[in-house]
């Protein structure tokens, strides 16, 4: 009887009342790995761990974990086909597997796989393979073994090169295949016999055909598809092409060419047959149409995010402000619009008439915000609190059955160097209580104000587990009206004072209600623990950031001491708070009043030793006294980090080619200049956006300056003689976590102004910016013009012998993606030897051939960089610089 009237006050309130959305907390992920992506698949959510996935599906409120798989690629791109997830996994036999999960099995789909991407369709997903073993291909899968097929082979390239688009409203797939300066332009409908060709695209000859894999992209408009490419214009400084044309079953249309406007895909958005792009030379968002363009919005770089009530979505940095403003346009000045400030660089999307996105307030920190097409407002404060949630890995969203679900990673409060992935839903049909857990020392049942909060206490809500952790003050708690049992499960050493573990909770009828329970500690204990941390491996020489972290573990208040010692070879330039005493080579802070569970950071930034010690252990020690209001004893504890100090050369840097003769760098003045400058994320997190800024000397002609490569799509801009070359989006892992994939760089080739006088010096210096972080300066080169060069005998690493007599040699393609070939100019004898070496001097490669020319080498394997190539025959030697991308 009892819980039928509740029921019935139950639905009377929910017929009275109007209910405001809010976040509903379905699962929490915990401890995930920040490299990594996670994937939705309909109503199925994937976190990898290290050889399965974590699971939760939104249709039954279950959790799961997949089948083990052996090993999960960090870092890679996921795909889904139905409810399941696609996936790259290494098994027993050492090679990658396409491999599909969902919350029943886990399958192989196909063997032998370097790398895989997928275009999501309705009916069928996209899939490139590149195989380790035969041709890779070209497949679409339902997620079955039965239901993945070959559609088609292709000559190796990387599977991320194949541009590829879904047409829902055909519900067929678009892409593209590169054949030296064509691209193949393909339709399929997810069958070999539906795969046809149904136009070429090919590149004019003016243009220099710079990366033409990183500067082709599909675009929708619509029910249209289109197909951009763009490219660099020989001879031309820094201006770009683009041509655009409408791509359809009867063929492929050219719809014009626009100059100086973005390379890549996210600068583009074309709608009602107009192109909206961002010209990264001037600063501008661009519409073009008709023939004519108009410049409408002002900013340093941006970016398209979609529509919104027939008006086109972008992202602009107008200042040296971190984040992005969103504005919608209809391409004018006058019709260009701020919605909202500080918006996280993340994908928004539009849900019953209303725009969501994510973006960042001193007040609020990262949350959800709406946008009804008249003003911007916050959805929910839902982590309470400035610190609000992170913005990587990117927070997603997923509609199913009408509902809004969304997930965004928070930072882990008990352990500062964790992040955990919270699942949400957005309803309108919840209500909110509140919990209380707090140390109930006189065991009355009642909060006194002596006795303080106690954080991180767990709840369990109804039979799908679902998990509550309790903050520093009241907790909020959103749950769908309904009936639900909730269950307290103390920390370890704490138990109920009073009172039951076990509440019934009805919603509407508890709207706004606190629930409080009281806990007494089983033992009294006094426990404060303090650890310290690097955020980088110590380097010879580098400043590094320490982390002294410290929390209160005991069972009442405490107040004490903190001591740290750090290692003698260090030099100690700040810290944040700064130590209340200095004695010797001890730090010391005084804390007093330390409340259950509060933690705290100091951070420090300490000189590491020179090169002498390279190779030295490192030791630090922390040591913490400290005392439990009311009582006399002193809890000590010890904590020590051991380091080995490392030391490399720094990978930051410039070069030219040719480097030029004897210690003056002697170097004709009729010789283009190539100037590669490399780059290495050295931090400890990926790298969002990278820029290089490069000053060219007055001597240098800027009219001559051609692209000629880079590691990752890009765009060039100049402003005041100075080159700026834009990395957006390159996300680039640090070199702990992918030390290969850590590098990038850019070349280019320009030449000296004519008439010059002999002996004249030029110099170059690069500086790179990691996202908001200073400037790393790299090493200045220089070239002394002469007219004609002395004789100067081949000597160095790259020589095959101190008198041995030069030759010419051609290198194609350069720069090379998959294969080269190597041809001899001049006379020649028997069977050449050639090698190739990487920037640091090693040797990576080497063979054999007769004839002028080589067959096709495949140098896939040696990844992106810096090469040189050497080739000896009877005596004569021959050495060109390579660049692979």
């Amino acid at each position: 009887m009892k819980s039928f009237f509740a029921l019935v006050v139950a639905l009377f309130i929910l017929c009275s009342c109007s209910f405001a959305q809010k976040a509903v907390l379905l699962k929490r992920f915990m401890a995930i790995d920040s490299l990594s992506d996670y994937q939705f698949a309909a109503d199925n959510v994937f976190v990898p761990r290290q050889s399965y996935f974590e699971g939760y599906q939104i249709s039954t409120g279950k959790a799961f974990a997949t089948d083990n798989t052996a090993v999960v690629y960090r870092m890679q791109r996921f795909g889904s086909a139905g409810s399941a997830i696609l996936y790259n996994s290494t098994r027993q036999d050492g090679f990658g597997h396409l491999t599909a999960s969902d919350h029943a099995t886990t399958r192989k789909l196909l063997d032998k796989v370097v790398g895989v991407n997928f275009v999501n369709g309705s009916k069928f997903t996209f899939v490139v393979n590149a195989s380790t073993d035969g041709p890779s291909g070209l497949y679409a899968t339902d997620g079955t073994v039965a239901g993945t097929k070959a559609l088609m082979q292709y000559d190796y390239v990387s599977p991320y090169d194949v541009k590829a688009i879904y047409a829902a409203a055909e519900d067929k797939v678009y892409f593209a295949l590169y054949r030296d300066t064509v691209a193949d332009i393909y339709q399929t409908d997810g069958t070999a016999a539906g795969t046809r060709l149904i136009g070429r695209v090919e590149n004019e000859a003016t243009s220099s055909n710079l990366s033409s894999y990183d500067q082709s992209f599909f675009l929708k408009d619509g029910e249209h598809v289109y197909y951009v490419v763009s490219k660099y214009i020989a001879g031309e400084a820094y201006t770009t092409a683009a041509s655009c044309y409408l791509v359809a079953s009867g063929g492929i249309q050219h719809t014009g060419t626009y100059q100086n406007i973005s390379t890549y895909e996210e600068g583009w958005q074309i709608k009602d047959g107009a192109a909206y792009s961002f010209d990264g030379v001037a600063g501008y968002f661009t519409k073009a149409e008709g023939g004519k363009s108009v410049s409408f919005l002002k900013a340093n770089y941006g970016l398209f995010v979609g529509e919104f009530q027939d008006k086109v979505l972008l992202l602009a940095n107008q200042s040296n402000k971190v984040g992005y403003d969103l504005y919608e346009t209809d391409g004018t000045e006058a019709g260009t619009k701020l919605i909202q400030t500080q918006v996280v660089r993340s994908k928004v999307i539009e849900f019953d008439g209303k725009l969501y996105f994510w973006a960042t307030t001193s007040r609020y920190g990262t949350e959800l915000w709406q946008y009804d097409g008249r003003s911007a407002a916050l959805v929910e404060d839902i982590k309470a609190g400035e610190a609000g949630f992170l913005s990587f890995p990117d927070p997603q969203f997923q509609i199913v059955d009408n509902t809004l679900y969304f997930a965004a990673a928070v930072a882990d409060v008990q352990n500062s160097h964790a992040i955990n992935l919270e699942l949400y839903k957005l309803s309108g049909n919840a209500g909110s209580i509140y919990l209380s857990t707090f140390a109930d020392y006189n065991r009355n049942g009642q909060q006194e104000a002596s006795e303080p909060f106690l954080p991180y206490q767990h709840f369990e809500l109804g039979e799908d587990g679902r998990q509550i952790y309790t903050s520093h003050n009241l907790t909020k708690l959103n749950l769908d009206n309904g009936s639900y049992t909730l269950s307290l499960k103390p920390q370890q050493g704490w138990k109920m004072a009073t009172g039951q573990e076990t509440v019934e909770l009805v919603l509407p009828l508890h709207e706004n209600q606190t629930f409080t329970f009281g806990l007494v500690p089983e033992q009294e204990i006094t426990a404060v623990e303090a650890k310290l941390v690097s955020l980088a491996p110590p380097r010879c020489g580098f400043l590094t950031t320490y982390e002294l972290s410290y929390l209160n573990k005991g069972t009442r208040q405490a107040s004490g001491k903190i001591q740290l010692v750090p290692e003698k070879q260090f030099s100690l330039i700040s810290a944040n708070p700064a130590p209340d005493v200095v004695s010797g080579d001890t730090l010391q802070w005084n804390l007093s009043g330390l409340e259950l569970q509060q933690h705290g950071l100091i951070q420090l930034h300490f000189r590491m030793p020179t090169f002498e010690s390279m190779g030295d252990t490192l030791t630090s020690v922390v040591l913490t006294k400290f005392q439990s209001a009311g009582s006399t004893t002193v809890a000590a504890d010890t904590s020590m980090l051991q380091q080995i100090l490392l030391c490399s050369y720094d990978p930051n840097d410039i070069q030219v080619n040719p480097v030029g003769v004897t210690e003056k760098h002697l170097t004709k003045k009729d010789q283009p200049l190539e100037y590669l400058i490399r780059f290495q994320n050295t931090g400890n997190a990926e790298a969002i956006n990278i820029m290089v800024a490069n000053s060219i000397e007055e001597n240098l002609d800027l009219r001559s300056l051609r692209i000629l490569g880079s590691s990752h799509p890009m765009y060039t801009s100049v402003r005041n003689n100075t080159l700026h070359f834009y990395f957006d989006n390159i996300l680039l892992p640090d070199s702990t976590s992918n030390e290969p994939g850590s590098h990038g760089y850019v070349l280019y080739a320009i030449k000296p102004k004519a008439g010059l006088p002999d002996s004249t010096r030029i110099e170059n210096t690069a500086d790179i910016y990691f996202d908001y972080n200073p400037p790393i300066h790299t090493n200045t080169v220089f070239s002394t013009l002469v007219t004609e060069l002395p004789a100067v005998k081949t000597d160095g690493p790259l020589a095959a012998g101190k008198n041995t007599e030069k030759a010419d040699l051609t290198v194609f393609p350069n720069p090379a993606s998959n294969t080269l070939a190597l041809e001899w100019q001049g006379s020649m004898q028997g069977r050449s030897s050639y090698y190739i070496v990487n920037s640091l001097g090693q040797e990576v490669l080497r063979g054999e051939f007769t004839g002028r020319a080589t067959s096709s080498i495949p140098v896939t394997h040696l990844g992106r960089g810096f090469y040189f190539v050497r080739v000896i025959n009877n005596g004569k030697t021959a050495c060109k610089r390579l660049v692979l991308q």
